[in-house]
């Protein structure tokens, strides 16, 4: 999640005053929070929607793993299994948070 985070930082705008380092979750509720602001999302509660997104998708994707990724999985092929996870967990993420039409 750290590593995400940092990683996805970048291309967020005023993602510089975010304190990334000491608490990713706490900086991606705030994310959400501003993305509920915006309307994009639906998020009463920012930091619960932070534990149903890494719920979804990083530690279904953890619970389904059948083994370590090898050294070797650096080129590994989009659309796997893994990937399919995180991807429709990403989907009923934003099912579950889309904003409510009217």
């Amino acid at each position: 999640m750290i590593r995400l985070t940092k990683t996805e930082s970048a291309h967020l705008p005023d993602s510089r005053n975010y304190g990334l380092a000491s608490e990713p979750e706490e900086a991606v509720a705030e994310r959400f929070a501003e993305f509920g602001r915006q309307g994009l999302l639906e998020v009463p509660n920012p930091r619960l929607a932070v534990d149903h997104f890494v719920a979804l998708t990083l530690l279904l994707a953890l619970n389904n793993l059948s083994q370590p990724p090898g050294a070797g999985e650096a080129h590994r092929q989009t659309n796997s299994p893994l990937d399919q996870t995180i991807l429709e967990g990403v989907r009923a993420f934003l099912r579950a948070y889309a904003p409510t039409p009217g």
